[in-house]
C-alpha cells in the first residue's frame, strides 16, 4: 500500500552537493501533500548509511528513502540486509545459506553522481517522477549480488559488480569525494595511463 511514514536519508555532499536543497524544494512538498510523515537523517561520515540501514526500526516506518546516488543506496541496502540476516539467525558468511529478503522497501531520489538504480526502477532519472513512484507505493523486486571471498562475506551489490579497471575506478573515486563529479573523469585518466593486468576465477550461486 501507500506509505504513511518514511525514513529519509540524505547525503549532503553527493553529486553536486545539493541533495538537501533538492529534497526540500522538490520532494518534501509532494510528501506533505500526500500526508506522509518523514523522519530525516543526514549522513555525517563514510558508511553512515550502512549504520542507518542496520539500526532502522521497522515498526516506525513503511520504507526508507535515499536522497543521493547509487553509493548511499548500497550503504543502506547492505546495512538492511545484514540486519535481516542477524534477526533471522542466518550465517551470511556461508555461501550455502539461504538469505532472508528484507521486508522494508528502499526508494531512491536521484541526487548523486551515479543514479543508475533510480533510472532502472523508474525508467527515467527525474526527482519528481521518483517521488511520485514512492508516494504511490510502487514496489519492484531487485536482484542482489553477494561478494564472498574465502568463506567470508565482503559486500552486497544491488546494481552491478566489476573487477579490475572498473572496480579500481570506483574504489579510488570513493576516497576522493572532495573532487565531486570531477573525480570520475580525473581518476579514469589516471588509471588508464597507469593500468595493470590481473586475473581471477569467479564462481556464482543464487543466494537471495
Amino acid at each position: 500500500g501507500k506509505p504513511k511514514n518514511l525514513l529519509v536519508v540524505i547525503n549532503p555532499i553527493g553529486g553536486t552537493g545539493r541533495a538537501r536543497q533538492t529534497y526540500d524544494k522538490k520532494v518534501a512538498p509532494l510528501f506533505k501533500l500526500a500526508g506522509i510523515v518523514v523522519d530525516i537523517k543526514v549522513t555525517e561520515r563514510s558508511n553512515h548509511g550502512y549504520e542507518i540501514g542496520k539500526s532502522v526500526d521497522e515498526s516506525k516506518c513503511d520504507g526508507i528513502v535515499v536522497v543521493s546516488g547509487d553509493g548511499l543506496y548500497h550503504e543502506v541496502l547492505n546495512g538492511l540486509i545484514i540486519k535481516t540476516q542477524e534477526e533471522n539467525n542466518v550465517d551470511y558468511n556461508d555461501v550455502n545459506s539461504q538469505l532472508v529478503s528484507p521486508t522494508l522497501p528502499i526508494g531512491v531520489i536521484p541526487a548523486g553522481t551515479g543514479n543508475g538504480v533510480a533510472g532502472l526502477t523508474c525508467g527515467v532519472i527525474d526527482v519528481e517522477t521518483s517521488a511520485l513512484h514512492i508516494i504511490k507505493g510502487e514496489h519492484h523486486k531487485a536482484c542482489v549480488i553477494d561478494i564472498n571471498v574465502k568463506d567470508k562475506h565482503v559486500i552486497y551489490g544491488g546494481l552491478l559488480m566489476g573487477y579490475g579497471f572498473f572496480s579500481d575506478l570506483i574504489k579510488k573515486a570513493e576516497s576522493r569525494r572532495w573532487m565531486k563529479i570531477m573525480r570520475y573523469p580525473g581518476i579514469f585518466s589516471y588509471l588508464f595511463i597507469n593500468k595493470n593486468n590481473n586475473y581471477f576465477f569467479l564462481d556464482d550461486k543464487i543466494v537471495l
